[in-house]
């Protein structure tokens, strides 16, 4: 994977991870492809130049988005993409958040429309990222929690390919992309985010998965959880100046980037983890060495 540290604008580093990022998982269900990590590095190198130019003016990027990102990591993934689909060469972007509706309920939303200019081919776009920790075998998809453990990965995949994916076979949709002349030729799921192995197991391999249609992809970006009560002594070894990572800043190193918020001073960090699930990185100066969460000793109760 291209790094995301040779941009100097953390918008512009955002965008770069969102597109050369490896995937969350493999997903091979039927009538559906996915990312793959080549698939990803690819379209990083073509648009590498844009992304370079952004880097010298990131004007029209913030433009889009806005001078202050929505904190609402998955709308801030999702704007992301969407510029980098209506700026690249190899795709068309026909429409975005298209609402489905019948005569009497809202029946959901496709993200993406997008045409691959090489193929002419039509593709149904749902994109995600997520941020998982892990409480049990690390093949089972329901072995990750969100930080709020109700959220599961799971849940989220399951979702994802019979609920949100199946959305182009409605025959309410089919009648309203039919108003609009698009025809979709399949569906293309691009879920990217980060996985958090226990302390004591970050270097686990990812075995088989019992499920066919989907598994953790062997090169997703991983990091560790611990419980504050272990952290402490993880700490101590590490001599690093730890800081809390607010939303939408999860995404990228914050090698040679300002934080953009108040650094927690370490009794105050402490005090923050023993009642919420925190997000952390480790620095040595301006250079980022670890990252990680940090639960309550009672999480995930």
């Amino acid at each position: 994977m291209r790094t995301t540290t040779q941009f100097k604008h953390r918008i512009v580093r955002d965008l770069a991870w969102a597109i050369s990022s490896p995937p969350l998982v493999d997903l091979t269900a039927e009538g559906m492809k996915g990312a793959s990590r080549s698939w990803c590095e690819q379209q990083s190198a073509l648009f590498h130049e844009h992304l370079r130019q952004l880097d010298d003016d990131p004007n029209p990027l913030m433009e889009q988005l806005g001078p202050r990102p929505t904190p609402r990591l998955g709308k801030y993934f999702e704007n992301l993409v969407a510029y980098w689909l209506a700026s690249s060469q190899q795709f068309d972007l026909l429409a975005r958040n298209v609402q489905i509706r019948n005569a009497t309920q809202t029946l959901g939303e496709l993200d993406f429309l997008v045409k691959n200019r090489s193929t002419g081919r039509v593709s149904h776009w749902e994109v995600a990222v997520k941020f998982y920790l892990r409480l049990g075998a690390a093949e089972s998809l329901l072995s990750w929690h969100g930080p709020n453990k109700r959220d599961t990965l799971g849940r989220k995949i399951t979702h994802l390919i019979e609920q949100q994916a199946r959305r182009t076979n409605h025959p309410t949709t089919q009648d309203l992309l039919a108003t609009k002349g698009i025809v979709v030729d399949d569906v293309f799921l691009f879920v990217k985010g980060r996985l958090f192995h226990p302390l004591a197991e970050i270097e686990t391999p990812i075995g088989e998965s019992q499920n066919e249609d989907v598994r953790i992809h062997p090169n997703h970006l991983r990091s560790w959880w611990c419980t504050v009560s272990e952290f402490s002594h993880f700490a101590a070894a590490k001599q690093l100046d730890w800081q809390a990572l607010s939303k939408p800043n999860w995404l990228v190193d914050q090698t040679g980037l300002r934080i953009g918020e108040t650094v927690t001073p370490w009794p105050q960090l402490v005090e923050r983890c023993k009642s919420v699930p925190t997000y952390v990185v480790g620095m040595l100066g301006d250079q980022e060495m670890d990252r990680g969460f940090i639960v309550p000793d009672s999480w995930p109760i």
